[in-house]
């Protein structure tokens, strides 16, 4: 299968486990009082570094996709790994939203969990054979990726205005 054929049903599978990993759209913000700068800076600090580790998650599950991309070696190549990615991020963003006091940021971070769970059970689902259901997973993911990206926004999470799906994919590609 060629690169170009797997990264439309690759980008797909990965909305579950990496759909908050970077959100927003680098849209207009109200930029943050001073005092809240360090904080948003040391948010913004993990999503860049997000980005790193999704792009070299791409890189890596491109070795995977040699075998083929069914629903197993997707969530094998992709989403199983992404998990850890996810909860690595979100506990460095709790650290940083347990100092804060910052409703917005909180709200962003509290969207990890759910997202999270949603990655687990896309995992489960994979493992039963059950396509349908993983992709119902991956529709919920995408729905709460909305509201990740509104989160971030208004949380003046500048550096998590990207799409980390795509990034996953891109490098995947070998772009």
């Amino acid at each position: 299968m060629t690169r170009r054929i797997v990264a439309p049903l690759v980008l797909a599978a990965l909305a579950a486990p990496l759909v908050l990993a970077g959100c927003g759209d680098g849209g207009d913000s109200e930029s943050p009082a001073p005092s809240e700068s360090a904080h948003i800076d040391r948010a913004n600090a993990i999503c860049r570094d997000g980005l790193k580790q999704a792009r070299r998650l791409g890189r890596t599950a491109l070795q995977r996709l040699d075998t083929g991309a069914d629903l197993d070696v997707v969530t094998e190549a992709f989403v199983k790994p992404g998990i850890p990615l996810l909860e690595r991020q979100a506990e460095r963003l709790r650290r940083v939203e347990a100092e804060a006091d910052d409703p917005r940021l909180t709200a962003y971070v509290e969207l990890y969990d759910p997202v999270i769970e949603l990655s687990r059970q896309r995992v489960e689902a994979a493992r039963a054979g059950d396509g349908t259901r993983a992709s119902e997973l991956t529709e919920y993911a995408e729905q709460l990726g909305a509201d990740g990206q509104l989160a971030a926004r208004e949380a003046g999470l500048v550096d998590c205005d990207l799409d980390f799906q795509r990034a996953v994919v891109e490098s995947s590609a070998g772009k």
